[in-house]
């Protein structure tokens, strides 16, 4: 315990030393080519500093208890408070102000590329957390999703659960207005559905309200929220692609949890109520963040990043667990291993997000 607070205490004069002089930036002003060059190596620094930071603390968090406890000693200490709560995104991932840390607005700020802070230091912690492999992952999948959705023939009916954003489909058919695709995004979230609100097609694009829990548990009733007045609805089968990005990170394993007619329960029993509902020769994709390795892309410390900083918990899977998301999949099918970016996992070797690929018969 005294050496993480230690760490904390050697960390916090360290930061205290850049933030004078970055923090002179001020946003949106030229500073000329020999200041930008100056800017970005100060910026290099607060992130050598920061990961240096994260991986230091790892090291102490057996002393303490564990990453829980050890997260109660850091928020107490000024460095959460005058370093950590800087970036904006740590920051909304611990205020969880929809209930959860990966919500719409946070997945908003990890894409839009957009700087966010008051001052040039709050501005470069930011930037340390939005370009983790992490962050990353989630604009590949973006991209890869696109690019999946692009690939599909027009009248292809596609079903996205827990659809956040939805960044994929509005990149789409931006770039697209002409495709012709029919397409049932799901969230729990009102917030969500309102932003969606009139940033896409109307009569391409259905809003649908819903709760994968339920939709685990078999009811498959919505409500269709861009019907005037909003209307019940039902997901009744027939697509040709069914993906979900980012829920299963945060769905128990079958073990334990009850829901679904098979007793199983969790995330293999949502797998297999969302492959009932494919055609024939259809695609269901769901991914799910793995396991940090210390050759993956995502590492310990930067999980512990998100766990001590935020209590920004995931449940991470290896490829065999999402591999077995297929398991009570009866009807034939295949399953294929894919990365953030749609290559096989197996020869991905700095991988992030697993997908299960899996293609009915």
């Amino acid at each position: 315990m005294k050496g993480f607070i230690r760490v904390c205490d050697a960390y916090l004069d360290r930061f205290a030393d850049y933030e004078p002089v970055v923090g002179r930036r001020r946003p949106g002003r030229s500073t000329g080519l020999d200041r930008s060059i100056e800017a970005d190596r100060l910026s290099r620094e607060i992130d050598r500093l920061s990961h240096g930071l994260a991986r230091d603390l790892l090291a102490q968090v057996p002393s303490c208890g564990g990453t829980r406890a050890a997260s109660v000693l850091l928020h107490r200490h000024r460095l959460h408070s005058r370093v950590v709560l800087q970036s904006t995104v740590m920051r909304h991932a611990l205020v969880k102000p929809r209930g959860y840390a990966g919500d719409m607005d946070l997945m908003l700020m990890l894409c839009d590329g957009v700087p966010r802070g008051d001052t040039g230091f709050a501005r470069a912690v930011n930037d340390v957390f939005v370009r983790v492999p992490a962050a990353q992952a989630v604009r590949d999948r973006v991209a890869m999703l696109g690019r999946l959705l692009d690939t599909l023939p027009d009248g292809a009916r596609v079903l996205n659960l827990a659809c956040g954003p939805a960044l994929e489909v509005q990149h789409l058919f931006t770039a697209r207005p002409d495709k012709q695709l029919v397409v049932d995004l799901v969230d729990h979230d009102p917030h969500t559905l309102a932003y969606l609100q009139g940033r896409l097609p109307r009569d391409r694009v259905r809003l649908l309200a819903g709760n994968a829990y339920r939709i685990l548990a078999g009811d498959l009733s919505v409500t269709s929220v861009n019907a005037h007045p909003p209307a019940a609805a039902l997901l009744s089968g027939g697509y040709d692609l069914i993906y979900s990005a980012g829920l299963y990170d945060y769905l128990p394993d079958g073990s334990g949890f009850s829901g679904g007619s098979g007793g199983s329960g969790g995330a293999p029993e949502l797998t297999r109520v969302l492959f009932s509902l494919l055609n024939p020769g259809g695609l269901l994709l769901v991914g799910n963040y793995l396991k940090p390795t210390p050759t993956s892309g995502h590492q310990e410390h930067v999980r512990a990043m998100m766990e001590l900083y935020s209590h920004w918990y995931l449940r991470y899977r290896s490829a065999d667990q999402i591999a077995g998301f297929a398991s009570t999949i009866h009807r034939p099918h295949t399953v294929n291993l894919l990365d953030e970016n749609g290559r096989p996992l197996q020869h991905s070797d700095r991988a992030v997000i697993g997908f299960a690929a899996i293609q009915a018969a």
